[in-house]
């Protein structure tokens, strides 16, 4: 993981490419998915992640919540939507017990 004006990078690239790793090489079977954010870069085949910002924990969480973030969207509404559904089957069931109790 580097910043993306680390004076590092074009160096590590360039041994990358001398060694030819830079695009990947068959060993590496456990490749991650590539992205591309505001916030960073994956380049999984060069096990590589490039960050606009300094990489801290504040930063990490930023990227992880930026990748996560409409997943998360999702998963909140679909709980939303099943505890709307479990209120309603609790007052379709609240009323058969009343109606039957009133027989």
């Amino acid at each position: 993981i580097l910043r993306e004006d680390d004076p590092l990078l074009p160096a590590i690239l360039k041994v990358y490419e001398e060694t030819g790793i830079k695009n990947g090489v068959p060993q590496n079977t456990m490749k991650g998915i590539a992205f591309k954010t505001e916030l960073a870069t994956a380049y999984p085949d060069a096990r590589l992640v490039v960050t606009k910002e300094t990489l801290t924990v504040e930063g990490m969480i930023k990227i992880v919540y930026d990748l996560l973030k409409d997943k998360l969207l999702k998963f909140l509404l679909l709980v939303e939507l099943m505890l709307l559904q479990k209120n309603i089957l609790l007052k379709i069931i609240s009323n058969v017990v009343h109606f039957v109790g009133l027989l």
